[in-house]
């Protein structure tokens, strides 16, 4: 399994940066940096090592080397990577609570690392070696953006060997001269003038081309205007442009969800689009063959959807305001809406095979059975004491399994509304449910930290199996392959794993998600695996045989 593509851009400042090679670009995307062949969407590199969200990026001006930054998570370094090679070159561990800003010298010989307010560092390293240069402890120094403006120069306007660097934070903004051979690092204030008294927040740094005058950006509205023939605009709506500075020309290169992916699905038969369901109430459907959103919809004052199924004509999504809702495929047009589907939300849905009703989960612990043409309820089916956050559905419509947080896995007869079997979790909530190819087993994963094989004729499981070594990892989705070989699971531990269902080993495993992993789905012809989680990414993983 590798990660072949991944949808997600991070919009954080200096997070995007054209190439000086004119045909890539670089963004981070949660806890990845992306490098994108700008007229080919499957040129994509991910590199992949970071433990959090990316908080900040640079690109070399020679274009080599990527440096990037991380606050939080089990590490927060700084990583240096070749851009040639696609490999971590180096990991700066000096700072204890994360990275602030990241920049290298004009000659790409330093990199200038700071940290955030509670680690108050600011360290300069030398990119050949990966040795520390000069450090700055906390006291001396707070920087929130560095910016490096070349040489000192003398009295006639000479370059030295002194480096010239400027940092802000805390309403200032110093400008150093640092001494590669020695460390030493000398600053002075610099008087900012600007409008009325008060220095605002300073959000960026740059120096002109001749290095004679610092330009910034603040909190009140001062803006570097470009001077370059080209740039690229990357928006907090997760939209990435590439714009002609002449005549405001923009293409569109990119487009993300700019909340946490809640859900995704595929629709069945079809490997080459899938949709997804975001926090910031947004409906996308994905090409697969290059990676654009083809359909968006944007549902406004819903909360947020929980849940989600696909056909080949219509999107239909369960949302925390208890509603089911019906989009155009092509269009994004709403084409229906059932008010009260769940009171307290609906939070899982499976589509029958006819597509002539749907089952839906509901918080309060809730199934109903509800004919889709005329939106009207066929049946309500009570056991579960809390949240059903998944079900699923036999191949004969007629028969279903749901899972709760009240650790019990229920198999019903749709037809006659009984319960056919009922099984328990030993302990902890059950969060994801999914059948074998052939049917005979049902699989779940929850709070438990295990992947349990039921055969529902038997009360007890035929097989248990550790997620992890240490038990840490709470699986919130599970997903079997359609030749019945694989099973995907993903939750807390933001890994994708991949198993052999019949022999229950551990195949593979996926990093790159920096928040837990809410999603899974095959494509039908199992070539691909796209998960999807709180940190807004969504990653297309290939899957060899």
């Amino acid at each position: 399994m590798e990660l072949e593509h991944a949808v997600g851009f991070r919009g954080i400042p200096g997070g995007l940066h054209y190439h000086p090679n004119g045909k890539d670009f670089v963004y981070a995307a949660g806890a990845t940096v992306v490098i994108c062949d700008l007229s080919d969407p499957h040129a994509q590199s991910i590199l992949v090592g970071h433990t959090a969200d990316i908080s900040c990026l640079a690109l070399g001006s020679g274009g080599d080397l990527i440096a990037s930054g991380q606050i939080g998570g089990d590490s927060p370094d700084a990583l240096v990577w070749d851009f040639a090679s696609r490999t971590e070159l180096y990991r700066l561990s000096e700072h204890d609570h994360g990275i602030q800003a990241v920049a290298f010298s004009d000659d790409d010989r330093l990199l200038c690392t700071a940290g955030v307010a509670e680690d108050g560092k600011v360290l300069v390293w030398d990119m050949s070696s990966g040795a520390i240069v000069a450090l700055l402890a906390a006291g001396r120094a707070r920087a929130a953006c560095v910016a490096w403006g070349g040489m000192v120069r003398d009295v006639k306007r000479r370059d030295t060997r002194g480096y010239q660097l400027a940092t802000a934070g805390d309403q200032k903004i110093v400008l150093w001269t640092l001494d590669p051979y020695t460390g030493e690092m000398q600053g002075a204030r610099v008087a900012v003038e600007g409008r009325g008294a008060t220095l605002r927040d300073v959000t960026s740094l740059a120096f002109s081309d001749d290095r004679e005058s610092l330009y910034c950006t603040t909190t009140s509205g001062d803006v570097l205007p470009p001077d370059r023939l080209e740039l690229l605009a990357g928006t907090d709506e997760g939209f990435v442009y590439r714009v002609r500075v002449a005549t405001l020309d923009a293409l569109q290169l990119a487009e993300s969800p700019t909340g946490a992916v809640r859900a995704l699905a595929y629709a069945p038969g079809v490997s080459d689009k899938f949709a997804t369901a975001a926090a910031d109430g947004a409906l996308r459907l994905w090409d697969a063959s290059d990676y654009t959103a083809v359909m968006a919809a944007v549902v406004k004052d819903a909360q947020e959807p929980l849940c989600l199924a696909l056909t080949e004509d219509m999107v239909v999504s369960g949302w925390r305001d208890g509603r089911l809702r019906a989009h155009d495929a092509d269009t994004g047009k709403a084409l229906w809406l059932m008010d009260n589907t769940h009171v307290e939300g609906v939070t899982a849905l499976a589509l029958s095979r006819n597509q002539r009703f749907a089952l839906t989960g509901g918080q309060g612990g809730e199934l109903r059975v509800w004919e889709l043409r005329s939106r009207e309820l066929v049946s309500h089916l009570k056991q579960h004491g809390q949240r059903v956050p998944s079900v699923a559905l036999f191949s004969d419509d007629a028969h279903a399994v749901s899972v709760s947080r009240d650790r019990s896995l229920i198999c019903w007869d749709l037809r006659t509304e009984k319960q056919v079997s009922h099984h328990s979790q030993r302990m902890g909530g059950i969060n994801g449910v999914a059948l074998s190819k052939d049917e005979s087993l049902v699989l779940t994963v929850g709070q438990e930290k295990r992947m349990t094989q039921w055969d529902l004729r038997a009360q007890a499981p035929v097989s248990v199996t550790d997620l992890s070594r240490d038990m840490s990892d709470e699986a919130l989705g599970v997903a079997v392959s359609h030749n019945g070989r694989f099973v995907a699971t993903a939750g807390t531990a933001q890994v994708v794993k991949l198993w052999d269902l019949a022999s229950r080993r551990l195949l593979a495993e996926g990093r790159g998600h920096s928040g837990s992993v809410t999603a899974l789905s095959f494509s039908a012809d199992d070539r691909q695996l796209v998960s999807a989680g709180l940190d807004g990414n969504v990653l297309v993983w290939n899957v060899y045989e």
